[in-house]
């Protein structure tokens, strides 16, 4: 249909409708005018051809239906009083010829093609109801453009042996694409690694020392371990500058009833002399609570005297049969810190010898000379095999047990500068002395370890 026939000439809705649904069912043009031949339509019995007619060809005054509604109702009311629709012939416009025979009834169609009938007239009122309200209410001529409306179509259900047929409006919304999101990529998280204690730092350092890498203190003391033993060994003796900080810190008094050859006392270069064994403990729980307070030394550990096996161990001694010190002293024979000759080599150690022989004609190592006088700085001599320093010579060295049973007197240890008789220079002699001795040839060695 044209857009003059809607709009300009003002065709009335109902013959649209009529044509519209003719079109529909016939599958060909409608008739345009009172002149033109209207062919029955086999789907329609007579009476509802002749409504459908009148839809399609009547004009002005003399139309059969006022609006669309009114078609529709009586052409709905034909079909069912029908019964089921059949094709009749219908005269377009004249009445019936005489002599003209009335073609046989057409055969039944199945009840599938009625339930097609009644779908689509159904999709054609629906139509019809969208180009009437168009040409009310849209203005002659006029295109309106706008949102794009979704798509209409219009489903045929199966039919059903009792239901009458219904036609099923299907309303397709146009869809809506996806909106990609781009994703926000988090950040990767980089933990802060935690920093270690001064605990763990000292627990480290401890456990990591060796002979090469020594564990040094606070007062720049140096200790290596020792195989056979639990402790770190101090690799020099006491030096006097490690007790002359304890003196200061403190105010401690190592003066009293010290035998000395001279004035100076214990303050003598070198290795701290002078010094008891009630002086060493005290020096060792000052050092050890100073560590403590400051997490150079680990928690568990104390500074205090080698036992003396710990001693007959660094000096290499093998295991020795006795029950205390006593009982094992002097028992292994031509074993000294430097081997087993007599005299010592040169450089073994500061021991008495030629050169301490001064208006004392026939004592003294003979043959050997080490040119020190009294003490030696620590370190003046070669290591053992452990890196320890004056293991034999320079200053006595208090060990932390009982002498013997009797509880009286401390073990001393590996001679001093003053030394030179061959029983008293092996590694394996003790001598003693009562914890408040101090004597000018007597020092001390530290040991960091568990508490003995």
């Amino acid at each position: 249909m044209t857009q003059a026939e809607v709009g300009i000439r003002g065709c009335k809705a109902v013959r649209l409708y009529g044509r519209l649904v003719y079109e529909l069912l016939s599958g060909r043009a409608s008739a345009r005018g009172d002149s033109q031949t209207y062919t029955p339509l086999p789907e329609l019995n007579e009476t509802g051809n002749e409504t459908l007619r009148r839809a399609c060809v009547a004009t002005g005054s003399g139309a059969a239906f006022r609006n669309c509604q009114e078609f529709w109702k009586a052409l709905k009311e034909n079909i069912a009083a029908a019964g089921r629709p059949t094709g009749v012939p219908v005269a377009p416009s004249a009445a019936p010829t005489p002599s003209a025979t009335p073609s046989p009834p057409s055969a039944p169609p199945p009840p599938k093609q009625r339930s097609t009938t009644w779908a689509i007239l159904g999709g054609a009122l629906m139509i019809a109801l969208g180009i009437f309200a168009a040409i009310r209410f849209g203005g002659s001529g006029s295109t309106t453009v706008g949102t794009p409306t979704p798509s209409v179509s219009v489903a045929t259900p199966s039919p059903s042996p009792t239901a009458a047929p219904t036609a099923v409006i299907v309303v397709t919304p146009t869809p809506t694409p996806p909106i990609a999101v781009a994703a926000t990529p988090t950040p990767a998280v980089t933990p802060t690694p935690r920093k270690p204690s001064p605990e763990e730092l000292a627990v480290k350092a401890f456990q990591g020392a060796t002979k090469e890498q020594p564990w040094e203190n606070t007062l720049g003391m140096r200790f290596v371990p020792v195989a056979g033993t639990e402790v770190l060994f101090s690799v020099w003796d006491t030096r006097l500058q490690d007790f002359q900080a304890f003196v200061q810190a403190t105010g401690y008094d190592a003066t009293e009833g010290m035998y000395s050859l001279d004035y100076l006392g214990w303050k003598h270069r070198g290795p701290v002399v002078g010094i008891s064994w009630d002086d060493a403990q005290a020096f060792c729980k000052w050092l050890t609570e100073k560590e403590h307070t400051t997490g150079r030394l680990p928690g568990d550990k104390f500074y205090r005297l080698p036992t003396d096996a710990e001693w007959s161990t660094a000096v290499g001694l093998p295991t020795e049969n006795g029950a205390t010190p006593k009982d094992k002293g002097g028992k292994m024979e031509e074993v000294y810190p430097w081997g087993k000759q007599w005299p010592p080599p040169r450089g073994a150690g500061n021991y008495f010898g030629e050169e301490a022989n001064i208006g004392s004609e026939g004592r003294g190592i003979k043959s050997y000379n080490d040119g020190f006088l009294r003490t030696s700085p620590v370190g003046s001599f070669s290591a053992n095999r452990y890196g320890l320093y004056d293991m034999g010579g320079n200053v006595w060295q208090w060990c932390d047990d009982w002498y013997d049973k009797n509880q009286q007197t401390r073990v001393l240890r590996g001679g001093s500068w003053d030394s030179y008789v061959s029983d008293l220079l092996r590694s394996s002699y003790r001598d003693f002395g009562i914890p408040s001795l101090r004597n000018f040839t007597i020092g001390f060695r530290c040991v960091v370890g568990s508490a003995p």
